[in-house]
């Protein structure tokens, strides 16, 4: 039996296993105002929490471009955040907890969770979303733009009356 063959595939798998799930979350705040975040415990409806920790050591506050490390909860957890630090109680209600932003433990890979803002609305995002997709969202948006602009200004050229 060759052990290499064994050993390897299985060290593959679990320093994969573990980026993927990290000890710590680190948790960056990129806006311009502090970020409070409050962890709660997911319920069956997914639209409810139940504050899972000691008032405490909840909610965190994250000064404006800063950054906090956290522990990696347990996957029935979710990060609720807001500008607001009033908008995370020790519980909140079903409706409440709904119109929150939050994030469920269990989606965010890797070590990061990045809060940004998307027009009005305070977001999380994991590191491939934040570094990779948004990047290239704001790439692809300029090249339209870029094109609208020089496919308007060709027909406005074309529309114009002889003189």
């Amino acid at each position: 039996m060759n052990f290499k063959k064994i050993v390897i595939p299985i060290f593959v798998v679990v320093v994969y296993q573990g980026f993927l799930t990290a000890e710590i979350i680190t948790l960056y705040n990129k806006t311009d105002r502090d970020v409070f975040v409050s962890m709660y415990r997911s319920s069956s409806s997914e639209k409810s929490g139940v504050h899972a920790h000691g008032q405490s050591v909840i909610p965190i506050t994250i000064k404006k471009e800063g950054s906090v490390d956290i522990e990696r909860p347990a996957d029935d957890r979710v990060l609720g955040f807001s500008f607001i630090e009033k908008d995370l109680g020790s519980s909140i209600e079903a409706d409440t907890f709904a119109k929150l932003a939050h994030v469920p433990v269990h989606l965010v890979s890797g070590d990061s969770l990045y809060f940004a803002v998307d027009g009005p609305e305070l977001k999380g995002y994991d590191t491939v979303e934040y570094e990779v997709v948004l990047p290239a969202i704001a790439k692809l948006s300029n090249v339209k733009n870029q094109i609208k602009q020089v496919v308007t200004s060709s027909i406005a050229e074309y529309m114009k009356p002889l003189s």
